[in-house]
Order: structure tokens, then sequence, then C-alpha cells
């Protein structure tokens, strides 16, 4: 009996001591790199993107990517069977992606949306031509329309703009006609 307790006491001792030896070892404070990560503010879910430019919906299950931190702001989405790609983004050249799973010619479908504050907003979709087409076009449409400014994170200045102090409030988005997609070229 006096052994068996003798060895609860020699466990309990050497559990503390590993447990002390080891708060070493983690931190005690969020370490800097991870409270301070470089680049532009991203929010991602399962339905919206939205970054410093543009907020986008997108259909739920469809997968979301987002540009790395040293280009200007865009998202490619793709469906589950991945035989298509919607991309939107600030910069037209970006929008040059081709869908990984898809057969026979590419039809490429586009819209531009001129938010305000003088972003322009190229939203481009390449499928295969036939009834799938027919399928993602109205998704398609759905997404471009969607396209509007940040309502969560603080806008980023047009380039010609200067920027506002940080006290100064952003602007509350309202619809206008140059919130709505201004066509689609085929």
């Amino acid at each position: 009996m006096i052994m068996s307790r003798l060895r609860w006491v020699l466990l309990v001792v050497l559990l503390v001591v590993t447990v002390a030896a080891c708060s070493d070892l983690a931190p005690a404070e969020t370490p800097e790199q991870l409270d301070n990560t470089p680049g532009p503010p991203v929010l991602v879910d399962e339905t919206v993107v939205e970054n410093e430019v543009f907020r986008v919906e997108y259909p739920g299950g469809w997968r979301a990517v987002t540009s790395p931190t040293f280009s200007q702001p865009w998202v490619v989405f793709t469906p589950p069977e991945e035989d298509a790609v919607i991309v939107v983004a600030v910069n037209g050249e970006d929008t040059e992606v081709t869908p990984e799973n898809a057969e026979g010619e590419l039809r490429r479908d586009s819209w531009e949306v001129l938010l305000p504050g003088g972003w322009t907003i190229t939203a481009v979709m390449r499928s295969p031509e036939g009834e799938r087409r027919d399928v993602l076009l109205p998704v398609f449409d759905d997404v471009a329309a969607s396209i509007s400014a940040p309502q969560t994170i603080p806008t980023r200045p047009f380039p010609s703009e200067t920027p506002r102090p940080s006290n100064t409030p952003r602007p509350t988005p309202t619809p206008t006609p140059f919130a709505a997609p201004t066509g689609r070229s085929l």
C-alpha cells in the first residue's frame, strides 16, 4: 500500500516536472510573424470572397483560390468537376486560366463591373461548349452580378486617389447603375 502510494506520488512529480520543462517550448504569446502576416486582407467563407477591392459571392461546394500577396487581387472559382473556371480580377490579364478537366473547345464569357471609386473588375468564365455551358452560364451571371465593393475590409484607394486618413470612415456602398455589370461579351 505504501509502495503504490509512493508510485503515484512519483508519477505526479514526474508529470509536473515534464510539464514545467515543456513550458519553454511553447511561447506564451502569439509569435510576431503570425500577428503580422504579409499582404492585404482577404476573407473567404463558404460562399463569399472579399478583399480590399471587391466582394463576390460564389456557389457553395465550389473551390475558391485567391491571388498571392504580391499581385493585384483576383480569385478563381472551380466547380467540383473542375471542368470550368470563373475568374474575378482587377487586372483583366489575370483571367487567362484554363480549367483542368475541360474536354473539347472552351468558350469564354466575360463581364466588366465598374465599382464606385473607379475600380473596373473583370469576371470571366471559361467552360466547354454545349450543355455544360448552358448549365454554368446562369451561375456565372449570378457570380458576376454579385460583385460589389467590400463590406468588411477597408477599401483600397483607386491608384489615382489619395489615401484617406485611417480615422475617416469609408463611405457605405450604395446600389448605383455603376455597381451592376456593364455587359457580357461573347
